[in-house]
């Protein structure tokens, strides 16, 4: 009997597994500027929410990494950070995870 591709042999992860990892740290990487810069900043997450206009639970979403912004909220981010977090940050040929 063969096994099947969901299968693990010898402790291998199968291939959609390591999909979904890549795909998850790629866009933590991404999000990875922003944390720092509130830290820096000494700024909470629902004090920046408020200069670029959107809701706290977005930029959670963002700094950890299971939402891309879009080009209005990339750019705001952009502004708001005084170029600091590039809107070019969150460009990715991959989809982040999005619930």
């Amino acid at each position: 009997m063969r096994p099947s591709s969901l299968t693990r042999c010898n402790g291998a992860m199968p291939r959609y597994e390591i999909w979904e990892l890549r795909k998850l740290s790629y866009c933590v990487i991404l999000s990875g500027m922003l944390k720092p810069y509130l830290d820096a900043q000494n700024q909470t997450q629902a004090e920046f929410a408020e200069r670029v206009q959107t809701t706290p639970a977005t930029i959670s979403r963002l700094i950890g990494g299971t939402l891309r912004p879009g080009l209005d909220l990339a750019l705001a981010i952009e502004e708001a950070t005084g170029g600091q977090v590039p809107a070019s940050t969150w460009r990715s040929s991959r989809s982040c995870v999005t619930p």
